[in-house]
């Protein structure tokens, strides 16, 4: 069984490794170390599978102006799943997860970055 929990100093190497392995490239991994380099990062969740990091998901700040006011935003990406555990909710559960804390934060919106089906 799996379970998620917000993610720890100790995570990075494993969710480097875990990106890298998803999406083959080192773009993802970069982007997250920027964000957090940056102090951007809104949300940075992992689900755990017997202490093994098995998916992740990052909420970052992102700037929007809307015609009267900017508007509180964040953009969801990367999120990863290791490929032996795809479709198992295990995404569903970390975007419905960084969505609440987003909401707890006062996040007015949320913008998917990536794969044009999502």
């Amino acid at each position: 069984m799996w379970r998620l929990r917000d993610e720890k100093p100790e995570d990075h190497r494993p969710i480097r490794e875990l990106n890298n392995l998803v999406f083959g490239r080192a773009d993802e991994p970069e982007l997250i170390d920027n964000l957090r380099d940056a102090g951007d990062v809104v949300a940075s969740i992992v689900a755990l599978e017997a202490r093994r990091i098995i998916g992740h998901i990052l909420f970052s700040e992102l700037a929007v102006e809307g015609s009267t006011r900017a508007v509180r935003a964040a953009a969801l990406a990367p999120m990863a799943v290791h490929p032996s555990h795809q479709r198992s909710g295990i995404g569903s559960a970390l975007v419905r997860r960084g969505l609440d804390v987003c909401g707890a934060r006062e996040i007015e919106a949320v913008i998917v970055l990536g794969h044009p089906t999502y």
